[in-house]
């Protein structure tokens, strides 16, 4: 039974040791559904629940975090843009546990290396201890302009980024390293930075919406070769270039020794992506 006693412990402690100690793996699964659902009654019926107890415990979970993570309307609910970085953080927490409960039971059989990248990858090492994780850069891959085959500015043997301010750019949602990559590029030219026209993660997707004429975007200079080379979209001449951070191997520094983290840097060492100690 929850007092006014406990309340006010609550209160009086760290706001995030305060959250740890109110939220449980069941909320997670809660803001994941109605992520998912948009509404109230679907969750309520995913999770066996009552809709009135799923209202009740949303009110819970947004009173812990101190701000609203769902609005409501009279045709569901919609994530919030502080509420979407929460969808996307309980959504990593969930596979996270998933993953240690797979882990626990192949320990013994075999070693299994994941591999992925989170939009808010660079605030979790920023926000760690000292020490707790270990960033070794592997290479570096540039940034490549593109723009549809028969777009004017393709036929140009130089193009500014004042040239394409007033484009209707193709960009993943912030934060991303290429949205920021971006941004810079043309806060390093004093002018502002372009809204996006359209906002899509997967640079796949987004070389796909550029060769059919729906804007420009920026993407990974290898992948905007193959696509060149494929006759699907032109590398716009853009000076100066801009720049991605390095490709990195970043895991916990704990598991330095753990096989899974041995294996795979003899594997980049091979490959000669990684210097050997």
């Amino acid at each position: 039974m929850v007092t006014i006693r406990s309340l006010l412990v609550i209160a009086m402690r760290d706001p995030e040791d305060a959250l740890i100690s109110r939220l449980r793996f069941r909320h997670l699964e809660l803001i994941r559904s109605l992520g998912a659902t948009g509404s109230l009654h679907k969750t309520a019926k995913s999770m066996n629940l009552s809709q009135p107890a799923i209202s009740k415990a949303l009110v819970e979970i947004e009173s812990s975090f101190g701000f609203r993570l769902f609005g409501r309307s009279p045709s569901g609910v919609a994530v919030t843009p502080r509420g979407q970085a929460i969808l996307e953080g309980a959504t990593l927490l969930l596979n996270g546990l998933r993953h240690v409960r797979r882990a626990a039971l192949h320990a013994e059989r075999r070693v299994a290396i994941r591999m992925g990248v989170t939009p808010f990858l660079s605030d979790l090492v920023q926000f760690q201890p000292a020490g707790a994780m270990t960033m070794k850069p592997l290479f570096k891959e540039g940034l490549a302009v593109v723009a549809a085959v028969d777009h004017p500015l393709a036929r140009r043997r130089r193009v500014s980024w004042r040239n394409v301010v007033e484009e209707r750019w193709i960009l993943p949602q912030a934060p991303s390293v290429v949205e920021e990559a971006i941004r810079s590029a043309f806060v390093s030219q004093g002018l502002v930075p372009p809204r996006p026209w359209i906002e899509s993660m997967p640079p796949v997707t987004n070389i796909e919406l550029v060769a059919a004429g729906h804007g420009i975007s920026a993407v990974p200079s290898s992948l905007a070769r193959t696509a060149r080379e494929r006759g699907l979209i032109s590398e716009l001449r853009i000076e100066p270039k801009g720049q991605l951070p390095p490709v990195s191997f970043i895991f916990r520094s704990a598991e330095a020794e753990s096989p899974a983290i041995r294996a795979l840097s003899r594997v980049l060492e091979a490959r000669g992506l990684l210097q050997k100690p």
